[in-house]
């Protein structure tokens, strides 16, 4: 966007409380799930050997 449609975007944000709002909590939103992402990087995605052979079993059991 141009700098011009910015500060008309940011004087509709001052007048609409709507918009403000959901600004807001979007804003909340984007900072809740970039943190959770740094945290999910840090784990492990895969299944170990024994929970593979687990979920494997339960699998097998659910079929017959």
């Amino acid at each position: 966007a141009s700098l011009f449609e910015k500060i008309q975007l940011n004087i509709h944000f001052l007048r609409c409380g709507i918009c403000r709002l959901y600004t807001k909590q979007n804003n909340k939103m984007s900072d809740f799930f970039r943190m959770k992402a740094t945290d999910c990087q840090k784990e492990k995605p895969c299944l170990s050997d024994i929970d593979k052979a687990a979920l494997k079993q339960k699998l097998e059991n659910s079929k017959a």
